[in-house]
């Protein structure tokens, strides 16, 4: 693949070839000279090749075709062959960049554009460097790490994060506009608090929903490998980031992992690890790799399950974002509690509840607190047995749950909940 139009073969080390889901272009970085016409930056470019045509192509130029003044690498190219992500050193790529660090930026073959996509939403360049960067497949989405601190609000952890940055944010099908683009953090925890180890080398699913990446942080999850890494997969819609890296009846992996490829629709992940409790019978004491189907089972279809990671058929939606209540970790209705949590202990997901309603979920089980002898005892201060005697309710000693009676005492102190 790394040769010229005219089938001459390259004069430079040529590598990370990335190939198109079609099979048709083949992105890649060389040192040659003598791919394109006119290579004389000394430097390592980006290239796509075109099967079908027998052609090669340099991408790693700015919008007005001026060759990069420093070196490029890491490329991913969109189904089509359209969109061609990648990383460089070079300063010229577009006008203002200054920050002296490497960026990620996006070139549309078919306009003749370059951006760059490493930016916060207002389009400040990073204050640090990146690595990695993948596109989804129309281009509107581009996953990537960086060290960077001022891409969004509260980014305090000092570590490298992954983000992505949304192209289209009104979703008219032209990107890059001013005002209609945005970069958001994936490497979060469900209720949005940041990592405290580092996350790298991100994937994002074609569609833009799903994106996988590696990292050292347990993200709330037991943590069975201690401080190695593991493959953790974020949903964008849902807001979800659950732990990948995972045996079939979910026990966490016993050594590292790390991530490999995401399926065209987010369902398949292939990863690498060298845990030995994945599957049976690995006792080779290498580095395998593994193929996950994150499916739920619940004879929803992939295609069509907005929550397919949940086992449920309802499709509820209340705010319309294409991620279901049942997994939707935003708050509709503003009232302190996430649709999710709402959709577990059935209350309304548009009708905003008082915040002495009842049934929340404090402790995100999916049991109500009236009836979570956990949650209860510990809002309540008190231990089990005896049972506490604050506010005279108690929990029915046979089984442990909250008396009826006592559900009655609470509602007169607390309040009751805010839809049926």
């Amino acid at each position: 693949m790394s040769i010229s139009s005219d089938a001459a073969q390259g004069n430079g080390t040529s590598d990370t070839p990335y190939i198109s889901y079609n099979g048709r272009y083949v992105a890649f970085s060389s040192g040659a000279s003598n791919l394109v016409p006119d290579d004389s930056n000394a430097a390592i470019d980006i290239f796509v090749r075109d099967r079908s045509l027998g052609t090669t192509e340099r991408v790693s130029v700015d919008s007005a075709e001026s060759q990069a003044n420093s070196a490029s690498g890491a490329p991913s190219i969109s189904p089509d062959g359209r969109f061609v992500a990648f990383r460089s050193n070079a300063t010229n790529l577009v006008p203002g960049d200054t920050n002296g660090f490497t960026d990620m930026f996006v070139r549309d073959r078919m306009l003749g554009v370059t951006v760059r996509v490493n930016v916060s939403s207002s389009g400040t360049q990073a204050n640090d460097g990146s690595a990695q960067v993948w596109i989804s497949g129309d281009g509107r989405f581009v996953a990537f790490d960086s060290f960077a601190s001022n891409l969004v609000t509260g980014d305090t952890n000092g570590v490298l994060d992954v983000f992505v940055r949304d192209r289209d944010t009104d979703a008219d099908g032209i990107f890059d506009e001013p005002g209609a683009a945005s970069t958001a953090r994936m490497s979060v925890r469900d209720n949005g608090g940041q990592a405290s180890f580092r996350s790298a080398y991100p994937v994002i699913s074609a569609n833009g929903r799903w994106v996988a990446f590696n990292s050292d942080y347990n993200f709330d999850f037991t943590d069975p490998n201690g401080a190695d890494s593991d493959v953790y997969l974020h949903d964008r819609l849902g807001g979800d980031t659950m732990r990948a890296s995972v045996a079939f009846d979910g026990t966490g992996s016993d050594g590292p992992s790390d991530v490999s490829r995401l399926g065209y629709d987010g369902r398949f992940l292939a990863f690498y690890s060298f845990a030995t409790n994945l599957v049976p019978d690995d006792t080779n004491g290498l580095n395998d790799s593994f193929l996950r189907d994150l499916d739920d089972g619940d004879g929803v279809a992939w295609a069509a399950d907005n929550c397919p990671m949940t086992p449920g058929t309802d499709q509820s939606d209340a705010d319309g974002d294409g991620a279901g209540d049942a997994c939707d970790t935003g708050d509709t209705d503003g009232d302190g509690f996430s649709d999710r949590a709402e959709y577990r202990v059935s209350t309304s997901r548009t009708l905003a509840c008082g915040v002495d309603a009842w049934p929340a979920d404090i402790n995100n089980d999916g049991y109500s607190d009236i009836s979570d002898v956990s949650a209860l005892t510990g809002v309540f201060g008190e231990a089990v047995p005896p049972a506490p005697a604050r506010y005279n309710i108690a929990p029915d000693p046979p089984d442990g749950f909250v008396d009826i009676t006592d559900v009655s005492r609470m509602t007169g102190l607390f309040g009751v909940r805010c839809s049926p």
